[in-house]
């Protein structure tokens, strides 16, 4: 049996998901024969096709994949929040974890290549040929405690810029109001025996980066002595993600150069407060002052906007906070980066319920402020830059319908559609 791989990604380079690694080599140990291809091979010689999603923003890749296999199978982070809009395009649909599922039904398929058209349901999956539009998606697959088998994962292999990468922590502990990880999935951490086993296994003459991989890392009991394991082994950590209350509640300290990325996703006290994120300026600033005291040059925050309850005054405390703390002296000229994100409410979350809003005065004060920060007024300073821009008004309303959408929501636009819903 002749398996094929694909991320639908707009571009090549930004394939490389560490989740499709883990489901690459689950396949492989079970003795089956699997090809990554990019999305657009005019190869069509296989029997299985597996297609991983990562992001609703992928959809407009996904309508234009091909047929590459007699069976098509989806998954990935998309059947966490809502898989409607990607049940036409698929035989079948993987919900959740999907080391195990896929396998098993791999093996099924080798068995009979028939199968999706013999049986009426599929456990831990959706199976086309008989959904109804509008059931009751089924309970998603969780892996608990998480495999032992997943090996650590080298990404951009052969490039200045390869990194290590271990998974440390499936899910989030931490149940903010606008995300869906910490609500639509467990928080499972791998062990930290195992987690020094991978470290064993890693070859420094490949690469000495190493980034853990975790929506929060500082979320696992043992962070502080897994980080201080692989400073003892060689190895730099060159990037990490963190809730920044959590670094000062650990006092966490880290090389000087490594970015920093930290979520601060609410303009003032009180919409942090609101949505569970409890930060007060004070201590935002506390961090910027304590972390540029010990040298660090490379910091990103997160920060959302378009809360149904916010208004354009709200910017107000944000300029007033970041006043404070671009005031801070620094030895060496410090970069900035904001990834600004209007809110879009997503299943499973508290605010799901909420509408959207794009405030494009909001917006255009956003840039107004960073074309006056952009560049600090002597040198040493900081340097404050807008990460890949800011989704724009037409963007924001097509992501908000694809994350509530229904099964037709990409179906008019796809290249392949089941044959069962072209007849609707």
């Amino acid at each position: 049996m002749r398996i094929c791989l694909i991320e639908a990604v707009r571009k090549q380079e930004d394939a490389g998901s560490i989740g499709v690694y883990f489901i690459e080599q689950a396949v492989k140990r079970a003795g089956h024969v699997i090809e990554r291809i990019p999305w657009d091979s005019q190869r069509y010689c296989y029997d299985v096709e597996l297609i991983s999603v990562h992001h609703p923003s992928d959809y407009s890749i996904l309508q234009k994949i091909p047929r590459h296999a007699k069976i098509r199978i989806i998954g990935g982070h998309v059947t966490y929040t809502n898989p409607r809009p990607v049940i036409p395009l698929c035989d079948a649909l993987c919900l959740g974890d999907g080391e195990e599922w896929i396998v098993n039904i791999l093996s099924k398929i080798d068995r009979d290549r028939r199968y999706f058209e013999t049986i009426d349901a599929l456990e831990g999956g959706i199976l086309t040929r008989t959904w109804q539009k509008g059931e009751d998606i089924p309970s998603l697959n969780f892996l608990t405690p998480l495999p032992l088998n997943n090996p650590p994962y080298l990404n951009n292999h052969g490039e200045l810029n390869a990194a290590w990468y271990i998974e440390i922590t499936r899910g989030c502990p931490f149940r903010c109001a606008y995300c869906e990880v910490g609500h639509a999935m467990p928080c499972r951490h791998v062990q930290y025996p195992r987690i020094m086993e991978q470290l064993d296994t890693l070859d420094r003459l490949e690469t000495d980066r190493i980034v853990f991989f975790a929506s929060d890392e500082a979320s696992h009991p043992e962070y502080a002595q897994i980080v201080q394991a692989a400073k003892d082994r060689g190895f730099r950590q060159v990037v990490g993600l963190y809730r920044l209350d959590q670094i000062q509640r650990h006092g966490l300290t880290f090389p000087r150069n490594q970015l920093i990325k930290v979520g601060i996703d609410g303009l003032t006290e009180a919409t942090r407060h609101r949505v569970g994120k409890r930060l007060k300026d004070d201590g935002i600033y506390q961090y910027f002052k304590t972390m540029t005291g010990r040298g660090h040059v490379f910091f990103k925050a997160y920060q959302m906007f378009g809360y149904p309850w916010e208004c354009l005054k709200d910017f107000d405390q944000f300029e007033s906070l970041m006043s404070r703390i671009l005031a801070l002296p620094v030895s060496e000229s410090v970069k900035l980066l904001i990834k600004w994100a209007p809110l879009i409410p997503r299943p499973k979350t508290p605010l799901e319920r909420e509408s959207a809003q794009y405030d494009t005065k909001m917006v255009k004060r956003i840039k107004a402020w960073h074309s006056e920060h952009a560049k600090p007024k002597h040198l040493p300073g900081w340097f404050v830059e807008i990460d890949q821009g800011i989704q724009s008004r037409a963007t924001h309303k097509r992501h908000c319908q694809y994350f509530t959408g229904d099964e037709t929501a990409l179906i008019h636009n796809a290249v392949w559609v089941h044959p069962i819903w072209r007849k609707k």
